[in-house]
């Protein structure tokens, strides 16, 4: 369950298996499913992993961000994760042309 998952300290290492498992899936609805919990573990570890430094969140926001811009095409939430990031990191991470492309699409 989520609070033994949170407990132990696990979510962003769940978050990045769904991802895998969605990059490596065929079958399109269990991709996007994999997403989804992808993205859910990702949410659950930047508000409830304790141990997490910034930078770290912002790697979860950055794969969250590119789950969303690469695999679901939701370009506002993509857009929403890559801006919550702040300025040094979009900077540092090179993301000012896949902000760009957000604004594009939307």
């Amino acid at each position: 369950d989520d609070e033994s998952i949170i407990n132990h300290h696990i979510c962003v290492e769940l978050a990045f298996s769904w991802e895998q498992h969605g990059k490596n899936h065929n079958d399109q609805k269990l991709k996007k499913e994999s997403f989804r919990k992808a993205i859910k573990y990702y949410e659950m570890g930047i508000k409830y992993e304790t141990k997490l430094q910034q930078h770290a969140k912002c790697e979860c926001l950055h794969h969250m961000g590119a789950i969303y811009f690469n695999y679901m095409s939701d370009f506002k939430s993509a857009l929403n994760c890559f801006l919550k990031m702040g300025d040094l990191e979009i900077n540092h991470r090179d993301l000012e042309s896949v902000i760009a492309s957000c604004y594009d699409q939307l």
